[in-house]
């Protein structure tokens, strides 16, 4: 089997398998076609025993036993589904490693995994691409916490070009789930079961034919008859949930492609309290997978839309959250701390309500001393030198005025850990009161300028504006230059995009130029290092600027020689690569012990060695020689 992918959204992908010398685009649904079911005229990949109707016989297939679709024997060299049994967990170990030698069936590319954990942990060959199927999917479904714990680690511990098959649980609602936590194929079991028991699917669910009045659906089944679901035949409404099956699948390729699809998961989890906790296990179990999975930066003009709570814990926001309170460090010339209300356009600086923030702030003396801190949901706190970071720089949510308790929890939660680590002389919140509050520790430098909750009104202004005045004529405060206030905002987010000690020696006896957002970094010898680019908020790298920090040997990928460097680096010519590598970030290339350039991660470090396909690194600028 050869897998090679095509995109990635978090654990999911999409790509074009080879099983057999035919290829098939993944995820995808498997048709049965044999005696007693014909596959829709759309399908791409057949699950099937030995005979294959013939007008189909050039599409792949993957060739079973005794099963749901053929329960007759058919030849011994098929992969049997339904002979493959449980394990149970309470099993003492000398009889669970019986059992296992008992069943175990293994070929060189399809391999059948039990139920149990720790057994399925054993059969995985990390170095190996393979078809995995897991036997027993749909009763390890009904127990979330355990289905989410199953399908991470294995993911954790196989190569990441292997497929996943999880028989008998795909229906609309399960299906973008399903595919999100990193799921590949999948068959049409459901679609005929709920045929056979007068259920008919909708695009999200599935319910009984009686209970549709007025058919909603036009699909070619539905578009050609006048009969009410309730008159269909059995053939035809298998039909009718094969193409709404299939076109939950085609709408998950986009996503993926378009990188919206757990957006997308979050729309259809709505439905079922059981997918919402599925969803909650895997974001606050398995934080690690899903960010090691999660691109730094966004795809172009992508917003982050956070409309329900689940968005609240995505894997970018949290990461977010993480590095403001590990990497981030105020300046040291910040001395008063200003808490701000968001706004709806981002970045924050660009919309009114900030630029009239920024007119009361210069009509105080030493405005530099003052460090913005924006407070928002469900990001927390966004140091005024991170707006143009993702996701804080796209972002929509929505806006009523309203603070739920888990709002305001985490809100304060995030700003408490800030003030434990950044230290100011005073600090001003131009917020609601009942939005964020003093601790015990900040009570005595602790004030309010918002009059009538209204931020940008010319009272509260003018009370911003004298506050900030008291706070700064009571300290003999010195003003910080442009350049080295534009110095500042870019070691912060060095220091947020890579760690400390890149950031100081990245940025040593530097010098900033360049109008905001659009700022350049030059060295001593005005050779230029690196520059902001607004649509990434992030550092982008010049060969010379990844010379400067190349001894300290970090985010660097390691490449096999004999080969002349240029444009892109696929992942098989990748011998090592720095496991805190995101698809997204900027990364060092090594040829054996020579530095050659710098280049975008497409992959994440631990990515980039497993696949043996794909586009490890596409390299931006080479060092001259």
């Amino acid at each position: 089997m050869r897998f090679q992918y095509a995109a990635t959204d978090g654990p999911a992908q999409t790509g074009t398998c080879s099983i057999h010398n035919q290829k098939v685009i993944t995820p995808t649904i498997m048709f049965p076609n044999d005696k007693r079911y014909y596959p829709p005229i759309f399908a791409e990949f057949f699950i099937s025993s030995h005979q294959l109707r013939q007008k189909n016989n050039k599409k792949p297939r993957l060739t079973v036993g005794p099963s749901f679709f053929s329960p007759e024997e058919t030849s011994t060299d098929t992969v049997s589904l339904q002979n493959h049994i449980i394990i149970p967990e309470g099993l003492p170990t000398s009889v669970q490693s019986y059992l296992q030698e008992f069943d175990h069936q293994k070929s060189e590319e399809i391999i059948l995994l039990p139920s149990h954990e720790q057994l399925m942990k054993e059969m995985i060959n990390p170095s190996k691409s393979s078809l995995y199927i897991v036997s027993n999917a749909a009763q390890l479904f009904t127990n979330e916490k355990k289905f989410v714990s199953y399908i991470t680690t294995f993911r954790k511990n196989a190569s990441y070009d292997s497929l996943l098959y999880l028989p008998a649980i795909a229906t609309p609602e399960t299906l973008a789930m399903l595919v999100y936590i990193g799921c590949d194929l999948f068959d049409a079991t459901d679609a005929i079961r709920s045929a056979r028991h007068q259920q008919f699917y909708l695009p999200h669910t599935k319910t009984d034919v009686k209970d549709i009045h007025e058919n909603p659906c036009t699909c070619p089944i539905c578009a050609n008859t006048t009969k009410p679901p309730s008159s269909f035949t059995f053939e035809q409404l298998v039909q009718h949930n094969y193409y709404l099956l299939w076109q939950e699948m085609l709408t998950i390729r986009n996503a993926i492609k378009n990188n919206c699809l757990r957006a997308f998961v979050e729309q259809r989890i709505r439905i079922s309290p059981r997918y919402i906790t599925i969803l909650r296990h895997l974001d606050n179990a398995s934080t690690e997978y899903l960010e090691k999975r999660t691109p730094v930066t966004p795809a172009p003009s992508q917003v982050l839309l956070a409309t329900n709570r689940e968005a609240g814990f995505r894997p970018e926001i949290q990461r977010f959250q993480k590095r403001v309170q590990t990497r981030y460090h105020k300046p040291e010339s910040k001395k008063i701390l200003l808490l701000l209300p968001c706004s709806a356009k981002k970045p924050y600086s660009f919309s009114k309500s900030h630029q009239r923030f920024y007119q009361a702030i210069s009509r105080a003396p030493t405005p530099s001393v003052v460090h913005e801190v924006i407070v928002t949901s469900p990001l927390g706190i966004v140091p005024r030198e991170l707006e143009l970071t993702y996701p804080a720089s796209s972002y929509d949510i929505s806006v009523t005025g309203t603070w739920f308790e888990d709002e305001r929890y985490m809100i304060q939660s995030q700003l408490d850990s800030f003030l434990e680590i950044n230290h100011y002389d005073a600090i001003i919140s131009h917020l609601p009161k009942h939005l964020v509050h003093p601790t015990d520790s900040t009570e005595n430098i602790w004030s309010y300028s918002l009059i009538n909750n209204n931020a940008t009104s010319q009272e509260s202004l003018q009370s911003l504006t004298q506050t900030l005045r008291e706070k700064t004529e009571s300290k003999s405060y010195t003003q910080t230059t442009k350049s080295d206030q534009k110095w500042d905002q870019i070691y912060a987010i060095a220091r947020y995009q890579f760690d400390e000690e890149i950031a100081s020696t990245l940025l040593k006896n530097c010098s900033i130029s360049g109008k905001y957002p659009y700022l350049k970094i030059f060295d001593e010898d005005k050779q230029q290092i690196g520059m902001i680019p607004e649509n990434r908020g992030l550092i982008s790298l010049t060969a010379e600027g990844g010379k400067r920090i190349s001894h300290l040997k970090k985010y660097m990928v390691h490449i096999e020689t004999g080969f002349s460097v240029k444009g892109s680096i696929l992942s098989p010519g990748v011998t090592t690569a720095d496991p805190a590598i995101r698809k997204g970030d900027d990364v060092l290339i090594i040829q054996g012990e020579t530095y050659v350039g710098v280049g975008l991660a497409q992959m994440n470090g631990e990515e980039m060695i497993s696949r043996q396909y794909g586009e490890a690194v596409n390299m931006r600028h080479k060092i001259k020689t």
